[in-house]
């Protein structure tokens, strides 16, 4: 199955045309100026990238990567305990995390080759 961007309404769908397969869920890498601030994320004249703030009504229950990561771990945790033996999560941190931020040019995407290395 090709890598996808799965959310908690899509899983069951994927799940009940796959039984038999593995499916693992890779939260976010980090993104140092999303982990706490929601989206929407812009693109600065240099490349970096920043938040853009938002009104108190339009903030409440927006989603940040720390609530994102929380949310599909929490997911899978359950779809486990309910019998899905084949559902795995891996934390994106572990993957792309703080250590790793100098590949990190623009905060947002890693540098060319950066994963390989």
């Amino acid at each position: 199955m090709p890598a996808h961007s799965l959310d908690e309404d899509e899983l069951p769908g994927a799940r009940s045309h796959r039984t038999s397969s593995s499916i693992v869920i890779i939260t976010p890498i980090i993104c140092p100026v999303a982990e706490e601030h929601p989206s929407p994320t812009l693109v600065r004249a240099d490349g970096s990238v920043r938040t853009v703030g938002r009104p108190a009504e339009l903030a409440a229950g927006a989603l940040t990567l720390t609530r994102v990561r929380e949310l599909l771990s929490r997911h899978a945790e359950q779809r486990r305990k309910d019998g899905d033996e084949r559902l795995h999560i891996v934390d994106g941190t572990t993957l792309f995390g703080p250590e790793d931020l100098a590949d990190l040019p623009d905060c947002l995407r890693a540098a060319i080759g950066a994963a390989l290395g």
